[in-house]
């Protein structure tokens, strides 16, 4: 299948569950766990995935998500990390750091004012198999997703700040000043 008519047939099912379901649901990989794997994470690299241009042109934009992700981290004494640095420090095994991938994806759904969303926050890191130590690839160790409706961009806007929200409580639960 294509990856249009996945998207379409996501859409659709999303769009139907939209008439049936409250206004928003929630997936998360979010216990303790989870959170065992941000303790001791020093560094984080921020990637903002771009909105569509179409939802750029109606008003949310990815430097607005940047900078609202960027304004909770570093109230949060969450160090960040540019994007050469990341790139540098990725490769030092005893280096603690981990990229946290904000990814919003909005869809309008045809002759009616609702959108469809679908919010990703999730956190990637390094990590080594057990039984070849040499071998690493990116790996997700927390994460939380959201799929839901509005009609509004703010509203959209304010869930992502929300989720980014929950995984600094997440990750300061076990990084403690």
């Amino acid at each position: 299948m294509s990856s249009c008519k996945r998207i379409c047939c996501v859409v659709g099912i999303i769009t139907l569950l939209a008439l049936i379901m409250p206004d928003h649901l929630v997936f998360s990989q979010d216990d303790e766990r989870t959170r065992t794997t941000l303790a001791g994470l020093k560094s984080i690299y921020l990637l903002i995935e771009p909105v569509a241009r179409e939802v750029e042109e109606k008003g949310l934009t990815t430097g607005q998500l940047r900078s609202d992700a960027e304004k909770k981290l570093r109230k949060a004494g969450i160090k960040l990390l540019s994007e050469e640095e990341y790139d540098r420090f990725k490769s030092v095994r005893s280096y603690p750091l981990a990229r946290l991938e904000v990814i919003t994806d909005v869809q309008e759904i045809k002759d009616t004012d609702l959108r469809v969303y679908n919010i990703i926050v999730q956190i990637r890191q390094v990590v080594w198999l057990a039984r070849k130590p040499i071998v690493n690839i990116a790996g997700t160790t927390w994460k939380k997703q959201e799929f839901g409706y509005s009609r509004s961009l703010n509203v959209v806007r304010d869930k992502v700040k929300e989720t980014v929200g929950q995984f600094i409580t997440a990750y300061l639960s076990v990084n403690q000043k």
